[in-house]
């Protein structure tokens, strides 16, 4: 042991005595300085990645390996080879010292100066540490797992340097096989992306993937220690290790040629119980809690068939640096774990093979749409299938974010609550079927152009519901129908229509009326909803100054959801809605704020024309409820259905306000949904740093200047000392 120490320390003080040491080093800290100045940039982007405060700086991008393997083939790929080159090496291996008492020795003299290195970075990081703000919460244990899994990463590298070093006699082949080596263990990430399809085989891809130096250092920057992982990376320095062990007494062994064979046995063994463990994904520190709700593990049991969940993007992989996508993968690999009635895919849209054109078409999906979107939320889409039936879900719903000054903050991740939803529809997906009615001035569903209602459709289709079209109100068209809605109608209803929609709530059918802001609902409807439901429409339309987007005028202003029907906070984007009274049965949704106008008259947006009452009051302009004893159905009146018009959705049919998530919560409760968002999102660790630019000079010019300086100085004083 002693003869190992001294071995080692001998390297150590040969490497500190040498100027080229300290140059090197000065070249690592102004590199690492530069990494770490692009990772406090990252986490000051507006979509700055999830996950622990420096993840981004250890594991995140791809910069951080080229200096780091070329490092570890400086430090390693010489230190048998110059020892033949000088002739020191038989008088080394002709001490006492034995074969493996020198391999051992080498190897830590070198990781010594391989951890010394990272050591210096230290006091970068403190100061960063030091600058930030105090509300800033983080957790040290993944910085600590950081560090060690560039140590040990290191020493992987560092031991299959010393190999080459040991079974050449060639400088330059020792360090190029080294360098392509390490080089190809980082490349492994991009060969085996799906979006290049280098790769197709899934078995290739699963094996290659467990030596996947990339992956590696991203799951050791979450804060996470994986058994198999180290098991590997253990194996890549033991095993190393011992070749170059025997390598070196290959003249004092009687059969050289069985140890070899010995090793490469071991080899077997030990790549093997990798593979084995790989399979059982031990984690010895977890990053997040895991658990999987209750309400999830019914609603997966009460399944009859199981279900399997394709996931639909065209992001590229430098993407995921910003988004929390990777996210749903580990969710999705967890809930998948808890149940054997689900199981999960990706599907790459950017390079569609045959069969991910026949997913797509299966479940009337557009690829060219998806292909556009390189950052996979956008367009991006869930698909739960069955053998029966299947539900689509935009990635874009599974996120809660907010977004202040155009910037992106990811809240949180509610796959499960979605989940959920799904596994509903597909028990029952009848109770998702939802008629329009037409035929009496309403907007039209399939009709594009500003003022029909076709991407309002698309956003309800999305959302699993099961469209169909009223050609007339009759008993035996809608017996299916578990709602009807009528989108602005403005003429008139025949009796028997009337006398049909009221047995359909009697019976516990449901109705959600959008009355149109523009123009007067007919008569019929009217006395309707005032006669047989207690909704009382005037045909005023409410002015509010108060909450107005513009000062000037009070006809386009905002609203809050009253907090009736689910804990959130939703804000409409209002243009005069139509006035709704109704009696207490039913809840207010959205209303004015005190002091509003309400005004009537063709011309509105005149104000000479038009008539103005104030009142001391808020003015109802959305409810809901069940209008009176007796009626097992409910009832929803908006005053509103601009918000739904063409105009003013986007292509995928979503508004810019709450609109959409209003109506589908709405429908959720008309159908007796259990679960509106049921589970608890798992939050989403994300930092958007704000440092002061004082700050980031400060630990730019301590890193990128000082630092080297301080090496560079120390570098040439050692070099002046030598010089004789």
């Amino acid at each position: 042991m002693s003869s190992i120490i001294t071995i080692a320390l001998n390297e150590i003080k040969t490497s500190l005595r040498s100027s080229s040491f300290y140059f090197m080093a000065a070249l690592f800290l102004f590199y690492q300085g530069i990494v770490f100045s692009l990772a406090l940039v990252q986490r000051g982007h507006e979509l700055s990645p999830p996950g622990p405060l420096l993840a981004p700086y250890f594991g995140g991008p791809f910069w951080f390996w080229p200096l780091l393997i070329l490092i570890v083939v400086e430090l390693s790929h010489g230190t048998i080879v110059k020892e033949k080159a000088n002739n020191h090496l038989d008088i080394l291996l002709g001490s006492p010292a034995s074969p493996a008492t020198t391999g051992v020795g080498k190897y830590l003299g070198i990781l010594a100066i391989w951890i010394l290195l990272w050591l210096f970075t230290l006091p970068m990081v403190s100061l960063f540490f030091i600058y930030l703000p105090a509300d800033i919460n983080y957790q040290i244990y993944p910085l600590v797992c950081g560090y060690l899994g560039t140590i040990l990463v290191g020493a992987a590298g560092l031991a299959l340097g010393l190999f080459f070093s040991t079974s050449t006699s060639d400088l330059k082949l020792s360090g190029m096989l080294t360098f392509t080596t390490l080089f190809l263990l980082v490349l492994i990430k991009i060969i085996i992306h799906p979006t290049l399809g280098i790769i197709k085989s899934p078995l290739i891809i699963s094996l290659l993937q467990n030596i996947n130096f990339f992956e590696y250092m991203k799951t050791f920057s979450q804060g996470i220690i994986s058994f198999y992982q180290l098991f590997v990376l253990l194996g890549i320095i033991i095993i190393p290790l011992l070749g170059s062990c025997l390598l070196l007494g290959k003249k004092q062994f009687k059969y050289p040629g069985r140890k070899l064979v010995d090793l490469l046995l071991i080899s077997i063994i030990f790549f093997n119980l990798v593979f084995y463990f790989s399979k059982r994904d031990i984690e010895i520190i977890p990053s997040r809690n895991l658990k999987v709700s209750k309400e999830f593990t019914t609603a997966a049991d009460n399944l009859e068939t199981p279900v399997r969940i394709y996931l639909f993007y065209s992001a590229s992989a430098t993407s995921f640096e910003f988004l929390p996508l990777p996210l749903i993968r580990e969710q999705l690999d967890n809930l998948a774990a808890q149940t054997s009635k689900i199981q999960w895919e990706e599907i790459v849209a950017s390079t569609p093979s045959w069969r991910v054109k026949q997913l797509a078409e299966k479940f009337k999906l557009n690829l060219k749409i998806i292909q556009k979107d390189s950052l996979g939320l956008k367009t991006g889409k869930m698909v739960i299938a069955n053998s029966h039936t299947h539900k689509t879900i935009d990635l874009s719903d599974l996120f809660m974010m907010d977004i202040n000054d155009n910037k992106i903050h990811f809240k949180s991740l509610r796959l499960e609550s979605q989940l959920i939803s799904a596994f509903n529809y597909l028990a029952n997906p009848k109770s998702y079927n939802l008629c329009f009615s037409s035929g009496h001035g309403e907007l039209s569903i399939n009709r594009g152009g500003e003022s029909h209602l076709e991407r309002f459709s698309y956003f309800l289709g999305k959302k699993g519901w099961n469209l169909q079209i009223l050609a007339q109100i009759t008993t035996d068209k809608i017996n299916k129908c578990k709602i009807i809605a009528i989108p602005g109608a403005t003429g008139e209803f025949a009796p028997s229509e009337i006398q049909t929609l009221l047995d359909h709530v009697k019976q516990g059918g449901n109705l959600l009326i959008f009355l149109n802001e523009n123009k007067k609902i007919g008569f019929s409807l009217r006395r309707f909803l005032h006669n047989k439901l207690e909704v009382k429409i005037t045909g005023e339309r409410v002015f509010d100054q108060n909450n107005s987007l513009k000062q000037s005028e009070g006809y386009i202003w905002t609203a809050k959801v009253n907090n009736k029907l689910v804990n959130k906070e939703l804000r409409l984007i209002l243009r005069a809605p139509k006035l709704v009274i109704s009696n207490n049965k039913y809840l207010s949704l959205l209303s004015s704020s005190p002091n509003s106008h309400t005004r009537t008259g063709q011309g509105f947006y005149s104000s000479g024309s038009a008539r103005s009452d104030q009142v001391n009051n808020n003015y109802d302009i959305a409810v809901y409820g069940i209008p009176f004893p007796g009626n097992k159905g409910k009832v929803a009146v908006l005053g509103f259905v601009d918000n739904i018009k063409n105009h003013n959705l986007d292509q995928e049919g979503e508004s810019l306000d709450g609109t959409g998530e209003l109506i589908s919560i709405i429908l959720d409760k008309m159908i007796g949904k259990k679960y509106v968002n049921p589970v608890n999102p798992k939050k989403i660790k994300h930092y958007q740093l704000a440092l002061k630019s004082s700050s980031i000079n400060a630990i730019q010019i301590f890193s990128l200047i000082l630092m080297p300086l301080l090496f560079i100085t120390i570098g040439i004083w050692i070099g002046w000392k030598n010089r004789r």
